[in-house]
């Protein structure tokens, strides 16, 4: 940056001017070129800002600047002088111009990328459809009346959430003004909903069960399930006493070992970009990469050995999760270049998934070719956001599916009658999910800091 004292856009000194218009010092007062253009720049942790000049900038095609002089006969006439050296305020100018078109330094995002994540997208018909995904095959699992089989798994599906959370969520980070509110938006997203299902099941179950009523809530059983469940540890207490015992899966909601997970990632979102201020992209994304890739080796590995049932359960947790989520969030950090070869780039990944069985070593690059499948389309097709005027049912789908279906079976509608079930049970969790969003979700999400400032 330029000193003030060195580039002047008016080289007259201020005695001078105050001698000459007798005694009076009612002049403009000479302004640096690099004030007129300093910067207002953001900072990690808060929201990103478009670049903005702290006052208008210079006319640089000013005419030379008026002195007053003494004649010899005492008047004062006009005299005219040049500013300061013009090679001098070219280069400044230049400089100063350059500096607001390139991305915000020490900022994670840089302004080009933050505009274009507003553009229109679908990704709510996404989450829809990873949604549908995950209900089906669970509907098929856990009933066992037919085989449910889609270009989608469900193990894809949960991946493709843990992609868009990466790169949603710390978008999300990045305008958000302090660590405080950011903890707070995210524990009313997730917390209300779970709790909610984990209390229904817990007492809901009362009507399924074979014990009375007296027997059933002073069994250790549940009591290890509620509080087990509340605290996230769901695979210390995945049943009740009496409850779904005759299902081919005896587990009330299967899906809730995924959200102690999300909210791990949730946690290691300010610790990673803590580290993205102070080292580079690259260098922080791999190493997130490789901390990933190596867990899930370690426990694979362990597993094969040994056989032990619990070192297949380590090895899918928040450790091996983090490539899926930190991919979304590459894809967040890189995305004015994505974008430029955004069409292209997305065929590309579409022919890589379609090929997947066939290309070697693809479990290791699948996260980065989910994310970019992912968001590319969201981007590139937002059209297909047929759903953006309704409430956002997806989480709750996916907290809610699970207890229905085993309810379902547990009955015995879905081996009479497989189709029917699966009408009922999607109409059921649908229904669900909408009161949840109305009564819980949406009441919680409302409510703000009182000293959060946006």
């Amino acid at each position: 940056m330029f000193a003030p004292d060195t580039v002047r856009l008016f080289t007259h000194k201020a005695a001078e001017r105050k001698k000459h218009m007798g005694g009076k010092n009612n002049y403009v007062r000479p302004v640096s070129c690099a004030r007129r253009f300093s910067l207002f720049y953001t900072t990690v942790g808060q929201p990103p800002q478009p670049l903005r000049r702290s006052s208008p900038p210079p006319d640089f095609s000013h005419k030379p600047c008026v002195n007053f002089h003494k004649t010899k006969g005492g008047s004062a006439e006009p005299s005219i002088r040049k500013p300061g050296h013009p090679l001098v305020s070219a280069l400044a100018f230049f400089y100063l111009c350059n500096t607001m078109n390139q991305p915000v330094p020490h900022s994670i995002l840089s302004a080009n990328s933050l505009a274009l994540t507003r553009q229109d997208n679908c990704f709510d018909i996404l989450r829809y459809y990873l949604a549908l995904v995950v209900f089906c095959t669970h509907f098929s699992v856990l009933t066992q009346a037919f085989t449910f089989d889609w270009i989608t798994s469900s193990g894809e599906a949960v991946s493709g959430f843990f992609c868009l959370s990466g790169f949603l969520v710390c978008l999300s980070y990045l305008k958000t003004p302090d660590l405080r509110t950011y903890v707070s938006k995210r524990l009313r997203r997730i917390l209300p909903p779970y709790w909610f299902i984990v209390l229904l099941c817990a007492f809901g179950g009362v009507c399924l069960t074979h014990y009375t009523a007296a027997g059933y809530f002073t069994h250790g059983q549940w009591w290890r399930y509620l509080l087990s469940n509340l605290t996230f540890l769901n695979f210390l207490g995945p049943t009740l006493p009496g409850v779904f015992e005759q299902n081919p899966e005896t587990a009330v909601n299967g899906s809730l070992w995924t959200l102690k997970i999300e909210i791990m990632l949730y946690a290691t979102v300010p610790i990673a970009f803590a580290l993205l201020k102070r080292y580079a992209k690259p260098v922080v994304l791999l190493g997130i990469f490789a901390i990933s890739i190596t867990y899930k080796e370690i426990f694979a590995c362990l597993y094969q050995q040994s056989g032990n049932a619990f070192y297949a359960i380590l090895e899918r947790q928040v450790g091996s999760q983090l490539i899926y989520f930190y991919a979304g969030t590459a894809v967040l950090l890189y995305f004015e270049h994505l974008m430029r070869y955004a069409k292209p780039l997305l065929l590309t990944v579409w022919a890589v998934y379609l090929l997947n069985n066939r290309l070697p070593g693809y479990d290791y690059f699948s996260p980065f070719v989910f994310a970019l499948l992912l968001i590319l389309t969201a981007y590139q097709l937002p059209k297909l956001n047929i759903v953006r005027h309704l409430p956002n049912l997806s989480y709750g789908i996916y907290l809610f599916h699970a207890p229905i279906i085993q309810t379902a079976t547990q009955l015995g509608l879905p081996q009479q009658h497989p189709w029917l079930a699966f009408v009922l049970c999607l109409l059921t969790t649908v229904g669900l999910a909408y009161l949840s969003w109305h009564w819980i979700e949406k009441p919680f999400l409302k409510r703000r800091q009182p000293d959060a400032k946006k």
